[in-house]
């Protein structure tokens, strides 16, 4: 900033002493010069004397929810420096309190945290970085300046709408805790009856019963089976929807979502698969952390500029028998306006599925509610037709305080 200053007047004082022929004028210039000279031979090498490095709690974050970003500056250096430090934040993810961008002096040896915060406005995988440092030194010349390769992504999950019910019939189960119990007895919280002990381990024992017939009686429980669940996303392209596209993918997305979270959280085992104008897939697990795997991967889903090469149906009979057991229970989620949603049905009954068809609304944004209710009712009649013979759900996002999801027969 200085250097902007006492080097125009400088040459000016220069300029005026050439013309006017009185060459002590000059020396009005070194107090303006010597400062600059002095900047300018201890300037290098001054930006690579500070350390940065960004520190986020987390790679993942919800909808809606704010990421608070620490900027950690060290200064290695024998000499005080004045820095300016500025990240890069995606555009998607807007600043809601402090700075990216921040002055911070530093003594020799001097560590400081730089913090702001940003808003995680849309769901999607975004990337910090690089960082931008620059220094000036005690003469506060010309800054130097470089950029720190400090490029971190993070995730902004999709919105999880609370579901209380679906019509799960599943016909392949595994041994664990789910909603599906069975008569026989095991590991479960059911209570079936009253047995004699078959064995010496008191983990059962039923002491009141053991008084009463004088002999060790213990509990048996209903062992509970989870079913093998895998949801199918169908993404539709642009060209029949055109704006609209937008809205409906975050539409289903949010219905995949919340499938998935009602199935983990009854502790089913849960596999995707992502088809149409994008793909992906993620193995079948337990637990939260393939919960997260599983958002994750539906934070990612956006409609591509090209369709994929590969046939969906073939993509379908390649990649399902690998990611659930033939005969399983298969939740395809679509909205049905485009063949492709039709034959990825037909091909996951080709291949011996349960399939349950949820259909989500391409016109539910529309603002015209007259508008949206004809075309709402023209698209019914379409996947009616599209799907005869089959059993349909329509989707119902989350309305009003209580925010619950509803998904209700339609055939």
């Amino acid at each position: 900033m200085r250097a902007r200053v006492s080097f125009p007047l400088a040459s000016g004082v220069l300029l005026l002493s050439a013309l006017t022929q009185k060459w002590y004028l000059s020396l009005f210039a070194a107090p303006l010069l010597l400062p600059l000279l002095a900047g300018l031979a201890s300037r290098e090498g001054i930006a690579d004397a500070l350390r940065v490095k960004r520190v986020l709690p987390s790679r993942r974050v919800h909808l809606g929810h704010e990421l608070p970003v620490t900027l950690v500056v060290e200064n290695v250096s024998s000499r005080t420096v004045l820095a300016e430090v500025e990240d890069r934040v995606p555009q998607s993810l807007p600043v809601s309190a402090g700075s990216p961008r921040q002055l911070v002096v530093l003594r020799p040896g001097e560590v400081k945290q730089l913090s702001y915060r940003v808003y995680a406005a849309r769901r999607g995988r975004f990337d910090f970085g690089p960082l931008t440092v620059r220094a000036w030194d005690e003469f506060l010349t010309l800054p130097a300046s470089r950029d720190v390769p400090e490029a971190e992504s993070v995730v902004v999950l999709p919105p999880v709408q609370r579901l209380l019910w679906l019509p799960l019939r599943q016909s392949v189960t595994l041994p664990g805790f789910g909603d599906f119990p069975s008569k026989r007895g095991g590991e479960g919280f059911e209570f079936i009856e009253l047995s004699e002990a078959r064995s010496s381990s008191l983990r059962r024992v039923n002491w009141k019963a053991t008084a009463k017939f004088e002999k060790l009686m213990v509990n048996l429980y209903a062992e509970e089976r989870s079913a093998s669940v895998l949801v199918v996303l169908e993404v539709p392209g642009r060209r029949l929807l055109g704006a609209l596209t937008e809205n409906l993918l975050e539409d289903l997305v949010a219905a995949a979502a919340s499938i998935t979270a009602y199935l983990h959280k009854r502790g089913h085992r849960v596999s995707l698969l992502v088809v149409g104008w994008y793909r992906d897939w993620v193995q079948p697990g337990f637990g939260k952390g393939h919960f997260l795997r599983l958002l994750s991967s539906l934070a990612s889903v956006r409609v591509l500029p090209h369709r994929q090469v590969a046939d969906p149906r073939d993509i379908v009979a390649k990649v399902v028998p690998f990611l659930s057991p033939t005969g399983s229970l298969v939740i395809l989620v679509s909205p049905f306006v485009e063949r492709q949603g039709t034959a990825v049905a037909g091909e996951l009954e080709r291949l011996g599925f349960r399939t349950i068809y949820v259909a989500v609304n391409p016109f539910s944004s529309l603002r015209d509610e007259e508008v949206a209710e004809r075309l709402t009712e023209v698209w019914m009649k379409g996947v009616l037709r599209r799907l005869a013979g089959r059993s349909i759900w329509l989707w119902t996002g989350a309305r009003g305080r209580r925010g619950i999801a509803v998904v209700r027969q339609i055939a």
